[in-house]
Protein backbone atom coordinates (compact mmCIF):
# COMPACT_ATOMS: atom_id res chain seq x y z
CA UNK A 1 0.00 0.00 0.00
CA UNK A 2 1.41 3.34 -1.07
CA UNK A 3 -1.58 5.69 -1.20
CA UNK A 4 -4.62 6.31 0.96
CA UNK A 5 -7.70 8.05 -0.39
CA UNK A 6 -10.19 9.68 1.98
CA UNK A 7 -13.76 10.67 1.26
CA UNK A 8 -14.73 13.98 2.87
CA UNK A 9 -18.46 14.32 3.67
CA UNK A 10 -19.46 11.66 6.19
CA UNK A 11 -15.88 10.42 6.51
CA UNK A 12 -13.32 13.05 7.49
CA UNK A 13 -16.17 15.55 7.89
CA UNK A 14 -18.84 14.18 10.28
CA UNK A 15 -21.97 15.70 8.83
CA UNK A 16 -25.69 15.05 8.51
CA UNK A 17 -26.08 15.00 4.72
CA UNK A 18 -29.86 15.54 4.77
CA UNK A 19 -29.45 18.68 6.87
CA UNK A 20 -26.44 19.69 4.77
CA UNK A 21 -28.43 19.52 1.52
CA UNK A 22 -31.39 21.38 3.03
CA UNK A 23 -29.23 24.27 4.29
CA UNK A 24 -27.18 24.29 1.07
CA UNK A 25 -30.08 24.61 -1.34
CA UNK A 26 -31.98 27.03 0.87
CA UNK A 27 -28.94 29.30 1.11
CA UNK A 28 -27.97 29.04 -2.54
CA UNK A 29 -31.47 29.63 -3.91
CA UNK A 30 -31.85 32.73 -1.70
CA UNK A 31 -29.27 34.43 -3.94
CA UNK A 32 -31.52 33.96 -6.99
CA UNK A 33 -35.00 34.71 -5.64
CA UNK A 34 -35.29 37.85 -7.76
CA UNK A 35 -34.96 35.58 -10.81
CA UNK A 36 -37.23 32.67 -9.92
CA UNK A 37 -38.83 30.64 -7.15
CA UNK A 38 -36.38 28.55 -5.09
CA UNK A 39 -37.82 25.22 -6.28
CA UNK A 40 -37.42 26.19 -9.94
CA UNK A 41 -33.82 27.25 -9.36
CA UNK A 42 -32.99 24.10 -7.39
CA UNK A 43 -34.41 21.99 -10.24
CA UNK A 44 -32.06 23.76 -12.65
CA UNK A 45 -29.04 23.17 -10.42
CA UNK A 46 -29.98 19.48 -10.06
CA UNK A 47 -30.29 19.03 -13.83
CA UNK A 48 -26.87 20.58 -14.39
CA UNK A 49 -25.44 18.45 -11.58
CA UNK A 50 -26.86 15.26 -13.13
CA UNK A 51 -25.22 16.22 -16.44
CA UNK A 52 -21.93 16.61 -14.59
CA UNK A 53 -22.22 13.30 -12.71
CA UNK A 54 -23.08 11.33 -15.87
CA UNK A 55 -20.61 13.01 -18.24
CA UNK A 56 -18.26 10.63 -20.04
CA UNK A 57 -16.06 13.09 -21.95
CA UNK A 58 -12.83 14.88 -21.10
CA UNK A 59 -14.25 18.26 -20.13
CA UNK A 60 -13.90 19.40 -16.54
CA UNK A 61 -16.89 19.12 -14.24
CA UNK A 62 -17.09 22.91 -14.21
CA UNK A 63 -17.33 23.04 -18.01
CA UNK A 64 -20.01 20.34 -18.11
CA UNK A 65 -22.03 22.00 -15.35
CA UNK A 66 -22.13 25.40 -17.03
CA UNK A 67 -22.85 23.94 -20.47
CA UNK A 68 -25.98 22.33 -19.01
CA UNK A 69 -26.78 25.26 -16.73
CA UNK A 70 -26.55 28.01 -19.38
CA UNK A 71 -29.60 27.18 -21.55
CA UNK A 72 -31.69 26.58 -18.41
CA UNK A 73 -30.86 29.92 -16.82
CA UNK A 74 -30.35 32.00 -19.97
CA UNK A 75 -27.00 32.85 -21.54
CA UNK A 76 -27.43 36.53 -20.71
CA UNK A 77 -27.54 35.63 -16.99
CA UNK A 78 -24.54 33.30 -16.75
CA UNK A 79 -21.83 35.81 -15.82
CA UNK A 80 -24.06 37.27 -13.13
CA UNK A 81 -24.93 33.76 -11.90
CA UNK A 82 -21.22 32.95 -11.53
CA UNK A 83 -20.79 36.07 -9.36
CA UNK A 84 -23.75 35.05 -7.22
CA UNK A 85 -22.39 31.54 -6.76
CA UNK A 86 -19.07 33.03 -5.60
CA UNK A 87 -20.86 35.38 -3.23
CA UNK A 88 -22.74 32.44 -1.72
CA UNK A 89 -19.60 30.34 -1.22
CA UNK A 90 -17.81 33.26 0.42
CA UNK A 91 -20.75 33.97 2.71
CA UNK A 92 -23.79 31.86 3.51
CA UNK A 93 -22.06 28.60 2.65
CA UNK A 94 -20.51 28.72 6.13
CA UNK A 95 -24.03 28.18 7.54
CA UNK A 96 -23.57 24.52 6.61
CA UNK A 97 -21.39 24.12 9.69
CA UNK A 98 -24.73 23.71 11.51
CA UNK A 99 -24.96 20.24 9.97
CA UNK A 100 -21.67 19.13 11.60
CA UNK A 101 -21.83 16.32 14.12
CA UNK A 102 -19.33 15.34 16.83
CA UNK A 103 -16.34 13.63 15.28
CA UNK A 104 -12.68 12.80 15.64
CA UNK A 105 -9.51 14.70 14.81
CA UNK A 106 -7.91 13.27 11.68
CA UNK A 107 -4.98 15.67 11.27
CA UNK A 108 -2.53 13.76 13.54
CA UNK A 109 -3.21 10.54 11.61
CA UNK A 110 -2.78 12.27 8.25
CA UNK A 111 0.49 13.85 9.40
CA UNK A 112 1.78 10.47 10.59
CA UNK A 113 0.83 8.77 7.33
CA UNK A 114 2.50 11.50 5.29
CA UNK A 115 5.62 11.18 7.45
CA UNK A 116 5.62 7.43 6.77
CA UNK A 117 5.67 8.13 3.03
CA UNK A 118 2.09 7.53 1.95
CA UNK A 119 0.47 9.61 -0.78
CA UNK A 120 -2.73 11.13 0.62
CA UNK A 121 -5.76 12.10 -1.45
CA UNK A 122 -8.91 13.90 -0.39
CA UNK A 123 -11.17 11.99 -2.78
CA UNK A 124 -14.29 14.07 -2.26
CA UNK A 125 -16.89 13.91 -5.01
CA UNK A 126 -15.88 16.98 -7.07
CA UNK A 127 -19.29 18.63 -7.27
CA UNK A 128 -18.12 21.76 -5.44
CA UNK A 129 -15.64 24.48 -6.40
CA UNK A 130 -12.30 24.72 -4.67
CA UNK A 131 -13.44 27.49 -2.31
CA UNK A 132 -16.23 25.26 -0.93
CA UNK A 133 -13.87 22.33 -0.42
CA UNK A 134 -11.33 24.57 1.32
CA UNK A 135 -14.03 25.71 3.72
CA UNK A 136 -15.29 22.21 4.52
CA UNK A 137 -11.73 21.07 5.25
CA UNK A 138 -11.12 24.11 7.45
CA UNK A 139 -14.10 23.20 9.64
CA UNK A 140 -12.15 20.15 10.81
CA UNK A 141 -8.73 21.78 10.99
CA UNK A 142 -7.46 20.55 7.61
CA UNK A 143 -6.38 22.23 4.37
CA UNK A 144 -5.15 21.35 0.89
CA UNK A 145 -1.55 21.09 2.13
CA UNK A 146 -2.49 18.04 4.19
CA UNK A 147 -2.96 16.10 0.94
CA UNK A 148 -1.04 15.37 -2.22
CA UNK A 149 -4.26 15.83 -4.18
CA UNK A 150 -7.74 17.20 -3.50
CA UNK A 151 -10.34 16.62 -6.21
CA UNK A 152 -12.40 19.69 -7.14
CA UNK A 153 -15.05 20.90 -9.57
CA UNK A 154 -12.55 22.99 -11.55
CA UNK A 155 -10.00 20.27 -12.33
CA UNK A 156 -11.73 16.87 -12.17
CA UNK A 157 -13.23 15.34 -15.31
CA UNK A 158 -15.60 12.86 -13.73
CA UNK A 159 -17.52 12.14 -10.54
CA UNK A 160 -18.23 9.25 -8.22
CA UNK A 161 -19.26 6.48 -8.72
CA UNK A 162 -17.56 6.42 -12.13
CA UNK A 163 -14.39 4.34 -12.18
CA UNK A 164 -12.96 7.04 -14.42
CA UNK A 165 -12.93 9.35 -11.38
CA UNK A 166 -10.58 7.02 -9.53
CA UNK A 167 -8.49 6.23 -12.60
CA UNK A 168 -7.85 9.96 -12.99
CA UNK A 169 -6.65 10.13 -9.37
CA UNK A 170 -4.26 7.21 -9.80
CA UNK A 171 -2.85 8.67 -13.01
CA UNK A 172 -2.30 12.01 -11.26
CA UNK A 173 -0.49 10.60 -8.22
CA UNK A 174 1.27 7.95 -10.36
CA UNK A 175 0.26 5.01 -8.18
CA UNK A 176 -1.51 1.83 -9.31
CA UNK A 177 -4.98 1.03 -7.87
CA UNK A 178 -3.62 -2.16 -6.28
CA UNK A 179 -1.33 -0.01 -4.12
CA UNK A 180 -4.17 2.11 -2.71
CA UNK A 181 -6.73 2.05 0.10
CA UNK A 182 -9.97 4.04 -0.11
CA UNK A 183 -11.57 5.14 3.17
CA UNK A 184 -15.21 6.21 2.91
CA UNK A 185 -18.75 5.85 4.20
CA UNK A 186 -20.72 5.31 0.96
CA UNK A 187 -21.34 1.67 0.02
CA UNK A 188 -21.17 2.42 -3.70
CA UNK A 189 -19.43 5.73 -4.39
CA UNK A 190 -16.45 4.92 -2.18
CA UNK A 191 -16.32 1.14 -2.45
CA UNK A 192 -16.62 0.93 -6.23
CA UNK A 193 -12.87 1.56 -6.51
CA UNK A 194 -12.44 -2.07 -5.46
CA UNK A 195 -13.33 -2.95 -9.07
CA UNK A 196 -9.96 -1.47 -10.03
CA UNK A 197 -8.19 -3.61 -7.44
CA UNK A 198 -7.94 -1.16 -4.54
CA UNK A 199 -8.62 -2.14 -0.95
CA UNK A 200 -11.44 -0.33 0.84
CA UNK A 201 -12.32 0.63 4.39
CA UNK A 202 -16.01 1.35 5.06
CA UNK A 203 -16.60 3.77 7.94
CA UNK A 204 -19.70 2.83 9.90
CA UNK A 205 -20.16 6.04 11.92
CA UNK A 206 -22.05 7.78 9.11
CA UNK A 207 -22.50 4.81 6.80
CA UNK A 208 -24.52 5.60 3.69
CA UNK A 209 -26.35 2.69 2.07
CA UNK A 210 -26.39 3.86 -1.52
CA UNK A 211 -29.75 3.23 -3.18
CA UNK A 212 -27.99 2.53 -6.49
CA UNK A 213 -26.20 -0.46 -5.02
CA UNK A 214 -23.39 -1.51 -2.73
CA UNK A 215 -20.14 -3.45 -2.77
CA UNK A 216 -18.35 -5.40 -0.03
CA UNK A 217 -15.56 -3.63 1.82
CA UNK A 218 -12.11 -5.10 2.48
CA UNK A 219 -12.33 -3.70 6.02
CA UNK A 220 -14.99 -1.89 8.00
CA UNK A 221 -15.30 -0.27 11.38
CA UNK A 222 -15.80 2.96 13.28
CA UNK A 223 -13.66 6.04 12.74
CA UNK A 224 -11.61 5.17 15.84
CA UNK A 225 -11.09 1.61 14.61
CA UNK A 226 -10.02 2.94 11.23
CA UNK A 227 -7.55 5.29 12.89
CA UNK A 228 -6.07 2.40 14.86
CA UNK A 229 -5.78 0.41 11.63
CA UNK A 230 -3.99 3.26 9.86
CA UNK A 231 -1.62 3.76 12.79
CA UNK A 232 -0.41 0.20 12.32
CA UNK A 233 0.63 0.72 8.71
CA UNK A 234 4.41 0.43 8.24
CA UNK A 235 6.81 3.19 7.39
CA UNK A 236 7.33 2.87 3.65
CA UNK A 237 10.97 3.78 3.99
CA UNK A 238 11.51 0.74 6.22
CA UNK A 239 9.69 -1.65 3.88
CA UNK A 240 11.78 -0.92 0.79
Amino acid sequence: MKAILFDLDGTLLPIDMHEFESIYFRGLSSHFMDWMEPKAFIDIVWKATVAMVTSQDERTNEEVFYEAFTPLIGEHRVSEAVKRFEHFYKGKFSDLKKALRPGHEWKPILSELKHKGYALVCATNPLFPKIATEQRLSWIGLDFDDFDLVTTFETSRSCKPQLKYYQEIFETIKITPHDALMVGNDTLEDLIVSKLGSQTYLLLDHKKENERGSLPATYQGSALECMDFLKQLPNLGETQ
